[in-house]
């Protein structure tokens, strides 16, 4: 069985969790036979953003419950950070997940990676995502 092996930036993530359509992603991976490649820092980042109040006021549910919900679909990773040079230096791990797993790229809405010129990966946003994975 192929898969077709994306990185999922939290930052969709946290989007669908607080839109209440997270339900939505693990029909679109078995509809496309996706993996959602992750380590845990990726894991980390979605967890300290859902602990902060801005992002809690629009949770119906404790973040702890959003992580574990989301760990259920990821495929989880040892991966070696090697990579140095993203426009955000705390985005430098999911290039490393990229090249390590051969994922396609890296699925996003933050602006400076999908504005980022020399990317050594393809990055796509979602809504370009959700137009080749329509569910």
């Amino acid at each position: 069985m192929v898969f077709y092996r994306w990185v999922i930036d939290p930052n969709v993530l946290i989007s669908y969790c607080i839109s209440a359509r997270l339900h939505e992603l693990p029909a679109l991976i078995d509809k496309y036979n996706l993996e959602f490649c992750a380590n845990e820092i990726l894991l980390e980042e979605f967890t300290i953003v859902f602990s902060r109040a801005r992002i809690k006021r629009y949770l119906t549910r404790e973040p702890d419950y959003y992580t574990e919900i989301v760990r259920k679909f990821l495929s989880i990773h040892a991966i070696t950070n090697l990579f140095v040079g993203s426009p955000d230096s705390n985005d430098d791990y999911l290039i490393d997940i990229v090249e390590q797993r051969r994922a396609v790229g890296i699925v996003t809405d933050d602006k400076p990676l999908l504005k980022w010129e020399n990317s050594p990966v393809q990055i796509i946003s979602w809504k370009d995502f959700k137009l080749t994975y329509p569910l």
